[in-house]
């Protein structure tokens, strides 16, 4: 990549990671891993940089991607036995931070019993505002 190229990735990275990294915390089963899938995508994002034409979708759908399979790898290890959640549960964009805290595992629990497929169309429709054919077709 050149300068001016290194500068756009860098403004694109700036202005879009915010909104990455939701959709990907979103998509993960974990706050650590929805952070791993939202570096790897940077990183598969700025070796094409050059070559994308639309970042967004092209990220999203390396998300989709990298979930799906780690989902499969997990199913295919034994089943890890969690002893605690850790990390941030508020929404800092949230008018009340105790009610988003609250609110968490319920949405937490609510995205983990549903398929990777169905809860990647749930994330873009309703989280990344998408259209439901939008969401549908950028799962398959």
């Amino acid at each position: 990549m050149d300068k001016r190229q290194t500068r756009a990735f860098e403004e694109f990275a700036a202005e879009s990671g915010p909104e990455l990294l939701r959709i990907a915390t979103l998509l993960a089963p974990d706050p650590h891993t929805a952070e791993d899938v939202y570096q790897e995508t940077l990183q598969r994002l700025a070796a094409r940089w050059s070559r994308v034409d639309n970042p967004k979708a092209f990220c999203r759908r390396v998300m989709q991607n990298i979930i799906v399979d780690q989902t499969r790898a997990r199913a295919r290890r034994p089943h890890e036995l969690r002893l605690f959640d850790t990390g941030e549960k508020s929404d800092p964009r949230s008018a009340d931070p105790h009610h988003s805290v609250e609110l968490w595992p319920s949405l937490r629990a609510a995205l983990d019993s549903l398929t990777v497929q169905q809860r990647t169309v749930l994330v873009l429709r309703y989280f990344d505002d998408r259209s439901d054919r939008r969401a549908r077709v950028a799962t398959r």
